[in-house]
């Protein structure tokens, strides 16, 4: 992680940037049905990297007005029972699986917000936002052959599986923020 700030001369305008790098590795181990025709344990292993950058611009207009700036590139992980979880109706036949092979989510942030403290301890801010997200975990149809505790048999399930797919998200936040009296 790098990370530098800075700010013109009469402090107006300060701000930040920098990068981190994220490497991770990802060992899942599945239990699936084999080719002996039993359900064997088998190792799904995924490393990736990715360099993420921010920039963040605070500007004071006048004392009490601050408008802010920031982009970014993020990344989250995704959830363990989405990677190898497995949930089945046996009398259906029908479920839900993981996918031990689902890639990060990562996103492209752009954050726009102004801020005006009417008052000590007192706020009233907006802020629109947008994200493009690349590896949003959603859902799609599948199939695979279980063990149906019912029928004590390997049974082809219809199942839904996590897939990596892409996503834009889009809004405005408003807050107000007062002190109120006696000190809450």
């Amino acid at each position: 992680y790098a990370m530098a700030e800075f700010s013109n001369d009469d402090g107006h305008l300060t701000g930040n940037f920098g990068v981190r790098y994220a490497r991770t590795k990802e060992d899942v181990l599945k239990y699936e049905f084999g080719p002996s025709g039993k359900f064997e344990p088998r190792q799904y292993s995924n490393t990736y990297g990715d360099f993420l950058p921010s920039f963040n611009l605070r500007y004071d207009v006048s004392r009490d007005v601050v408008a802010r700036l920031g982009v970014s590139r993020t990344m989250a992980r995704p959830e363990l029972g989405a990677m190898a979880g497995i949930d089945l109706r046996d009398q259906q036949k029908t479920g839900t699986t993981g996918n031990p092979n689902l890639a990060p989510i990562r996103s492209n942030n752009l954050d726009l917000g102004a801020e005006w403290y009417f008052a000590p301890r007192s706020v009233l801010g907006a802020n629109v936002f947008y994200s493009d997200l690349d590896g949003y975990v959603s859902y799609g149809a599948s199939s695979g052959i279980y063990y149906n505790q019912q029928d004590k048999t390997n049974t082809l399930y219809n199942t839904s599986s996590p897939i990596n797919s892409s996503a834009k998200v889009k809004g405005l936040e408003l807050n107000y923020v007062q002190a109120l009296p006696g000190g809450f």
